[in-house]
């Protein structure tokens, strides 16, 4: 049985009006901002962990489809500013990352290097909407500094948070795994 989301539009917010009944479970990844490092901890965490489905570029969290019992991990770090209004779907999961503002701001694409991809406002704004999460039970917060510098502290973190992820490698051995 495919399980499709369907959403609501309230206040600014994407908010959960009815999911068939399922039972998949779907970590999001969002962020402070672009060029956080969400693609490498999304690329680390499918390789590392078991899922039945992940998708290859961004996704908006409700366009997401699953087959009851999957493990989903998606990614996009804007969708910050609609968790408020979606956490509490019992199928989703959120993994808020947060870098160094001056970090992001000079952050370059590599496709275009002429041109940067976030600035101060932004990475205020989507982090006093992630603040407002902190402590709940489905939305973790990790830095992404001490992701690069310490990532299978960050897996136990991720795995002590949501304890029904599967590991398969370590996070520090994901190049050599991953395809």
């Amino acid at each position: 049985a495919k399980i499709v989301g369907m959403l609501i539009v309230v206040s600014n917010y994407f908010v959960t009006a009815h999911r068939e009944l399922s039972l998949f479970k779907h970590i999001h990844i969002v962020a402070c901002s672009p060029r956080s490092g969400t693609t490498l901890l999304h690329e680390v965490m499918v390789t590392c962990f078991r899922t039945n489905k992940h998708y290859d570029h961004e996704i908006r969290f409700h366009l997401v489809t699953a087959e009851n019992n999957d493990v989903v991990i998606t990614k996009r770090p804007k969708d910050t500013l609609y968790m408020p209004g979606v956490i509490d779907d019992p199928n989703l999961y959120v993994i808020y990352v947060t870098r160094d503002p001056r970090d992001v701001i000079v952050s370059r694409h590599g496709k275009s290097e002429d041109m940067y991809y976030s600035n101060i406002r932004l990475w205020r704004e989507l982090h006093a909407c992630a603040r407002s999460l902190f402590g709940h039970d489905r939305f973790l917060n990790i830095r992404y500094e001490d992701f690069v510098n310490d990532p299978d502290a960050i897996q136990s973190q991720i795995t002590a948070k949501f304890p029904w992820l599967e590991k398969q490698h370590k996070f520090s051995e994901y190049h050599e795994h991953a395809q």
